[in-house]
């Protein structure tokens, strides 16, 4: 189960965040970089071109909790 919900994360996560609309490497790395910088990427409405994010819904990453209950 562990290597399914890691599988579905790893191909879910470039379109979850708008990492495939990032034309070059460089991109990729900043945004990557972002995301983790105070784990950005657990929080909810989070908008990669203008990088904002709901500083009041942690753990409210739509994204990230369809992933959780589809493993449950």
């Amino acid at each position: 189960m562990r290597a399914e919900l890691i599988l579905k994360a790893r191909q879910g996560t470039p379109g979850w965040f708008g990492l495939t609309e990032l034309e070059s490497n460089e991109e990729v790395i900043s945004a990557c970089k972002w995301f983790l910088k105070n784990n950005i990427f657990l929080y909810g409405d989070v908008n990669l071109k203008q990088r904002t994010y709901d500083k009041t819904k942690p753990w409210m990453n739509q994204d990230l909790i369809w992933l959780i209950s589809d493993q449950f």
